[in-house]
């Protein structure tokens, strides 16, 4: 259906794919590597220093609901129409985020990020970058 009501969102965690189930098996082995855990830590304490440079810029105007849970981060762009998955923002800003280089796929006006554990530093600052790029552009 083109109906966007009829969407499952989260079809693709949900399918139990052979493949999906191979690769999650591989990455449970390298989650216990001490590079990886080393990663995931740099990541949590990346995403802190982001939200609070939001929460402190002339940016918190327009978002809310900042949290974090691990290495995912998550808020709500402020719009004049409902927090949803529907809101039309996230045309907007998957589409500038994709002329930055950079996939970012919200839901609605929440935006969230959850880097794969091997992220660099640079590219996690050019994730940051261009968030802030689409909110100093609206």
């Amino acid at each position: 259906s083109n109906d966007k009501t009829k969407t499952f969102y989260h079809g693709h965690s949900f399918t139990a794919n052979p493949l999906a189930c191979t690769a999650s098996l591989a990455s449970l082995k390298l989650l216990k590597k001490k590079r990886c855990i080393k990663n995931i830590n740099k990541i949590i304490l990346r995403h802190k220093q982001f939200l609070s440079r939001l929460e402190k810029s002339t940016l918190l105007a327009r978002v809310k609901n900042l949290r974090q849970s691990g290495t995912v981060i998550a808020f709500e762009i402020i719009t004049t129409t409902k927090d949803n998955y529907l809101n039309s923002i996230s045309n907007s800003f998957t589409a500038f985020c994709l002329k930055r280089g950079v996939y970012l796929r919200s839901l609605g006006n929440t935006i969230y990020v959850m880097p794969p554990y091997s992220i660099t530093k640079k590219q996690l600052n050019k994730v940051y970058g261009v968030i802030e790029k689409f909110l100093e552009g609206m």
